[in-house]
Protein backbone atom coordinates (compact mmCIF):
# COMPACT_ATOMS: atom_id res chain seq x y z
CA UNK A 1 0.00 0.00 0.00
CA UNK A 2 1.23 3.43 -0.86
CA UNK A 3 2.56 6.37 1.65
CA UNK A 4 0.22 9.23 1.85
CA UNK A 5 0.79 12.28 3.19
CA UNK A 6 -2.28 14.15 4.70
CA UNK A 7 -1.69 18.17 4.77
CA UNK A 8 -4.24 19.97 6.70
CA UNK A 9 -4.92 23.51 8.21
CA UNK A 10 -7.95 21.93 9.94
CA UNK A 11 -7.40 19.33 12.23
CA UNK A 12 -8.28 18.24 15.91
CA UNK A 13 -8.83 19.75 17.92
CA UNK A 14 -9.23 22.46 15.76
CA UNK A 15 -12.90 22.46 15.66
CA UNK A 16 -15.19 23.39 12.46
CA UNK A 17 -16.45 20.42 9.94
CA UNK A 18 -13.03 19.96 8.01
CA UNK A 19 -11.31 19.11 11.03
CA UNK A 20 -13.88 16.59 11.97
CA UNK A 21 -14.40 15.27 8.23
CA UNK A 22 -10.78 14.51 8.03
CA UNK A 23 -10.33 13.43 11.49
CA UNK A 24 -12.28 10.44 10.69
CA UNK A 25 -11.58 10.10 7.34
CA UNK A 26 -8.10 9.21 8.54
CA UNK A 27 -9.42 6.78 11.22
CA UNK A 28 -10.70 4.46 8.14
CA UNK A 29 -7.42 4.90 6.15
CA UNK A 30 -4.04 2.25 6.86
CA UNK A 31 -2.62 3.46 9.99
CA UNK A 32 1.50 2.37 8.97
CA UNK A 33 0.85 4.10 5.81
CA UNK A 34 -0.84 7.69 6.80
CA UNK A 35 1.00 10.78 8.15
CA UNK A 36 -1.05 13.92 8.84
CA UNK A 37 0.86 17.02 9.12
CA UNK A 38 -0.75 20.15 10.13
CA UNK A 39 -0.43 23.22 12.66
CA UNK A 40 0.94 23.43 15.80
CA UNK A 41 -1.52 22.64 18.74
CA UNK A 42 -2.98 25.37 20.82
CA UNK A 43 -1.00 25.93 24.23
CA UNK A 44 -2.26 23.10 26.42
CA UNK A 45 -4.62 21.44 24.01
CA UNK A 46 -3.67 18.00 24.45
CA UNK A 47 -2.37 15.80 20.87
CA UNK A 48 -5.15 13.09 19.79
CA UNK A 49 -4.51 9.76 20.37
CA UNK A 50 -4.33 8.53 16.76
CA UNK A 51 -2.85 4.88 15.45
CA UNK A 52 -1.25 7.04 12.56
CA UNK A 53 1.72 9.83 12.90
CA UNK A 54 0.95 13.63 13.88
CA UNK A 55 3.57 16.07 12.66
CA UNK A 56 2.88 19.63 13.86
CA UNK A 57 4.52 22.64 12.04
CA UNK A 58 4.19 26.43 11.64
CA UNK A 59 1.88 26.90 8.30
CA UNK A 60 2.06 30.34 8.01
CA UNK A 61 4.33 33.37 9.55
CA UNK A 62 3.80 36.67 10.90
CA UNK A 63 7.12 37.92 10.18
CA UNK A 64 6.66 36.94 6.36
CA UNK A 65 4.53 38.18 3.25
CA UNK A 66 3.13 35.75 1.77
CA UNK A 67 2.58 34.17 5.35
CA UNK A 68 2.08 31.28 3.43
CA UNK A 69 5.74 30.90 2.78
CA UNK A 70 7.10 28.97 5.65
CA UNK A 71 4.57 26.67 4.92
CA UNK A 72 6.67 25.87 1.63
CA UNK A 73 10.15 25.16 3.20
CA UNK A 74 8.20 23.19 6.09
CA UNK A 75 6.48 21.51 3.61
CA UNK A 76 9.40 20.40 1.84
CA UNK A 77 11.34 19.50 5.08
CA UNK A 78 8.49 16.71 5.78
CA UNK A 79 8.33 15.61 2.05
CA UNK A 80 12.26 14.90 2.37
CA UNK A 81 11.78 12.93 5.41
CA UNK A 82 8.66 10.82 4.61
CA UNK A 83 8.98 9.93 1.29
CA UNK A 84 5.27 9.84 0.58
CA UNK A 85 3.86 8.29 -2.58
CA UNK A 86 1.27 10.86 -2.63
CA UNK A 87 -0.31 13.66 -0.91
CA UNK A 88 -3.65 14.84 0.00
CA UNK A 89 -3.91 18.71 0.48
CA UNK A 90 -7.08 19.77 2.26
CA UNK A 91 -6.98 23.65 1.52
CA UNK A 92 -6.30 24.30 -2.16
CA UNK A 93 -5.05 28.21 -0.56
CA UNK A 94 -2.66 28.21 0.64
CA UNK A 95 -1.87 24.54 0.95
CA UNK A 96 -2.52 23.39 -2.34
CA UNK A 97 -0.62 26.70 -3.26
CA UNK A 98 2.61 25.31 -1.57
CA UNK A 99 2.66 22.22 -3.45
CA UNK A 100 1.93 23.03 -6.28
CA UNK A 101 5.34 24.83 -6.33
CA UNK A 102 7.09 22.42 -4.83
CA UNK A 103 5.56 20.28 -7.50
CA UNK A 104 7.62 21.95 -9.80
CA UNK A 105 10.73 20.26 -8.51
CA UNK A 106 8.99 16.87 -6.71
CA UNK A 107 7.59 14.73 -8.63
CA UNK A 108 4.84 13.34 -6.22
CA UNK A 109 1.55 13.50 -7.02
CA UNK A 110 -1.19 15.14 -5.44
CA UNK A 111 -4.42 15.33 -4.91
CA UNK A 112 -6.99 18.49 -3.75
CA UNK A 113 -10.22 17.92 -1.16
CA UNK A 114 -12.77 20.55 -1.40
CA UNK A 115 -15.38 21.47 1.20
CA UNK A 116 -17.51 23.77 -0.17
CA UNK A 117 -16.88 27.18 0.67
CA UNK A 118 -13.32 27.42 -0.21
CA UNK A 119 -14.80 27.03 -4.20
CA UNK A 120 -17.56 28.46 -4.33
CA UNK A 121 -16.70 31.84 -2.25
CA UNK A 122 -13.66 32.80 -4.04
CA UNK A 123 -14.32 35.97 -5.75
CA UNK A 124 -11.10 37.44 -6.42
CA UNK A 125 -9.65 36.79 -10.24
CA UNK A 126 -5.84 36.55 -9.13
CA UNK A 127 -6.85 33.62 -6.76
CA UNK A 128 -9.34 31.69 -9.11
CA UNK A 129 -6.24 31.85 -11.88
CA UNK A 130 -4.39 30.51 -9.16
CA UNK A 131 -6.64 27.77 -7.76
CA UNK A 132 -7.04 27.00 -11.46
CA UNK A 133 -3.78 25.87 -11.97
CA UNK A 134 -3.63 24.37 -8.98
CA UNK A 135 -5.95 22.17 -10.07
CA UNK A 136 -4.48 21.88 -13.49
CA UNK A 137 -1.37 19.95 -12.24
CA UNK A 138 -3.30 17.80 -9.55
CA UNK A 139 -3.49 13.79 -10.02
CA UNK A 140 -7.33 14.39 -8.79
CA UNK A 141 -9.71 16.17 -6.57
CA UNK A 142 -12.13 15.17 -3.70
CA UNK A 143 -15.88 16.54 -3.20
CA UNK A 144 -17.61 16.47 -0.35
CA UNK A 145 -21.05 17.16 -2.49
CA UNK A 146 -22.00 17.21 -5.42
CA UNK A 147 -22.43 20.90 -5.57
CA UNK A 148 -18.98 21.69 -4.37
CA UNK A 149 -17.85 19.38 -7.58
CA UNK A 150 -19.99 21.66 -9.90
CA UNK A 151 -18.56 24.35 -8.62
CA UNK A 152 -15.07 22.48 -8.85
CA UNK A 153 -15.66 22.03 -12.57
CA UNK A 154 -16.14 25.62 -13.38
CA UNK A 155 -12.37 26.20 -13.17
CA UNK A 156 -11.49 23.71 -16.06
CA UNK A 157 -11.64 20.39 -13.85
CA UNK A 158 -12.78 17.48 -15.70
CA UNK A 159 -15.67 15.30 -13.96
CA UNK A 160 -14.14 12.39 -14.09
CA UNK A 161 -10.99 12.99 -12.38
CA UNK A 162 -13.60 14.37 -9.66
CA UNK A 163 -14.01 11.46 -6.59
CA UNK A 164 -17.28 12.37 -3.91
CA UNK A 165 -16.14 11.26 -0.18
CA UNK A 166 -19.25 12.63 1.79
CA UNK A 167 -19.52 13.27 5.66
CA UNK A 168 -20.24 11.04 7.69
CA UNK A 169 -22.07 10.82 10.63
CA UNK A 170 -20.91 9.09 13.77
CA UNK A 171 -22.93 7.25 16.32
CA UNK A 172 -22.27 9.49 19.68
CA UNK A 173 -23.88 7.79 22.56
CA UNK A 174 -25.09 10.90 24.67
CA UNK A 175 -28.12 11.22 26.89
CA UNK A 176 -28.92 14.14 26.52
CA UNK A 177 -29.99 14.11 23.19
CA UNK A 178 -33.85 14.25 22.52
CA UNK A 179 -35.35 12.22 20.73
CA UNK A 180 -37.77 13.69 17.93
CA UNK A 181 -41.83 12.79 18.40
CA UNK A 182 -42.25 9.81 16.81
CA UNK A 183 -45.90 11.11 15.10
CA UNK A 184 -45.59 14.05 12.00
CA UNK A 185 -42.37 15.51 9.84
CA UNK A 186 -39.63 16.38 11.39
CA UNK A 187 -36.35 18.64 9.52
CA UNK A 188 -33.47 18.24 10.61
CA UNK A 189 -29.93 20.25 10.74
CA UNK A 190 -26.79 19.02 11.62
CA UNK A 191 -23.93 21.04 11.85
CA UNK A 192 -22.18 24.19 13.68
CA UNK A 193 -25.03 27.06 14.71
CA UNK A 194 -22.89 29.65 12.86
CA UNK A 195 -24.36 32.67 11.18
CA UNK A 196 -23.58 31.50 7.97
CA UNK A 197 -24.92 28.44 7.94
CA UNK A 198 -28.79 30.21 7.71
CA UNK A 199 -30.81 28.36 10.88
CA UNK A 200 -32.44 31.57 11.34
CA UNK A 201 -34.13 31.25 7.67
CA UNK A 202 -35.18 27.76 8.13
CA UNK A 203 -36.87 29.11 11.68
CA UNK A 204 -38.17 32.11 9.77
CA UNK A 205 -40.04 29.74 7.06
CA UNK A 206 -41.18 27.29 9.54
CA UNK A 207 -44.90 29.39 9.96
CA UNK A 208 -44.91 28.80 6.13
CA UNK A 209 -44.11 25.40 6.00
CA UNK A 210 -46.79 24.38 9.21
CA UNK A 211 -49.57 25.76 6.82
CA UNK A 212 -48.89 23.19 4.80
CA UNK A 213 -47.60 20.57 6.89
CA UNK A 214 -48.98 21.06 10.52
CA UNK A 215 -47.40 18.45 12.23
CA UNK A 216 -43.28 19.58 11.51
CA UNK A 217 -40.97 20.09 14.20
CA UNK A 218 -37.94 21.28 13.25
CA UNK A 219 -34.89 19.89 15.04
CA UNK A 220 -31.01 21.60 15.07
CA UNK A 221 -28.35 19.39 16.01
CA UNK A 222 -24.75 20.98 16.94
CA UNK A 223 -23.32 23.65 18.54
CA UNK A 224 -21.62 26.74 18.29
CA UNK A 225 -21.85 31.02 18.72
CA UNK A 226 -25.54 30.78 17.63
CA UNK A 227 -26.88 28.04 19.89
CA UNK A 228 -27.87 30.98 22.26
Amino acid sequence: MKKVLLVTLDFFPSIGGVSYYWMKLAEQLSADRLVVLAPPLPIGAPELTAPYRIIRTSFLSKWVHPSWLVLVYNLLRVLRQERPDAVIVCQILPVGTAMWLLSFFIKIPYIVSCHGMDITQQTSSRKRWLMKRIFARARGVIANSHYTGNAIQTFGVPSETISYVYPCPVRVPDSRLVAPKKNGHTLLTVGRIVARKGHEYVIQAMPYVRKLFPDTQYVIFGDGAYRR
